[in-house]
């Protein structure tokens, strides 16, 4: 509670500043508007709060380069909390924001996100062939980046989109080549969720 009380007073404070430019320190709340969504998981209200304010601050002197990276994370969050709270038109303008914010930006990371969450929503309403695309991009950026557990996310989530389509094969592959990684690096904090 002590934390959100804090991000509060930030956000408030951010708002009354000028919004000429984006400085660091926006980026800095935004990433604090993120993970504190995620801490927030089981307040789905106030996850989209969160996150559509990130979206705002960051959009608010108009999208910029340096924004980008940022801004594209914000739109993925927006687009799964929305879908969690099934505002599908909302996810659906969200997820679609964030692929084409998605085209220039450079920072690996942040396009390993957008598309592993926008890949995730994208299972949910049975985009099958956007969802094994955004997945694909979201392993292979995880992978350039050495983010292991966001690799494996998007493996597992590819996995779930191939078996629903009915490509055992394929699926099982990914599911194999997970378990042989995760075994290999002997992160075994990552083995019961790629088992699942």
């Amino acid at each position: 509670m002590v934390t959100l009380k804090l991000v509060a007073l930030r956000a408030v404070r951010m708002v009354r500043r000028s919004n000429s430019r984006i400085a660091v320190e926006d980026e800095d709340a935004a990433h604090c508007f993120e993970r504190l969504a995620k801490v927030h998981e089981n307040r789905k209200g106030l996850t989209l709060l969160l996150s559509l304010k990130q979206v705002q601050l960051l959009e608010s002197p108009g999208p910029s380069h340096e924004a980008g990276p940022t801004l594209l994370r914000g739109c993925a969050n927006v687009c799964y909390t929305a879908a969690i709270l099934q505002k599908s038109k909302t996810a659906e303008t969200y997820c679609r924001l964030a692929m084409k914010l998605a085209d220039p930006v450079e920072d690996t990371a942040s396009l390993a996100v957008a598309h592993r969450v926008c890949g995730l929503y994208s299972i949910g309403v049975g985009q099958w062939t956007r969802a094994q695309q955004m997945l694909r991009v979201g392993a292979e950026c995880s992978s350039k980046v050495h983010d292991w557990q966001g690799w494996y996310e998007s493996v597992g989530y590819l996995a779930l989109a191939l078996t629903l389509t009915g490509q055992f094969t394929e699926a099982e592959g990914h599911i194999n080549m997970a378990l042989d990684s995760v075994r290999n690096a002997g992160h075994t904090d990552s083995l019961a969720w790629v088992l699942c």
